[in-house]
């Protein structure tokens, strides 16, 4: 394959049920972690060198 179809088979991405479950845990840890520090999302996206956004999308 190439061209638009080797682009269409990379945006279709299969996440599994563990690998769901194993990435919410990680993104409440942060949250958690960002609470007992008392950081702002700001805060901690810019410790992290993350925009703001991509800090909640984790």
């Amino acid at each position: 394959m190439s061209g638009i179809a080797d682009i269409l088979i990379l945006d279709q991405m299969v996440s599994l049920p563990k690998t769901e479950q194993i990435l919410a845990t990680l993104g409440e840890n942060i949250k958690l972690a960002r609470l007992r520090r008392r950081l702002s999302t700001m805060q901690a996206s810019e410790r992290a060198g993350i925009s703001r956004s991509t800090l909640n999308a984790v």
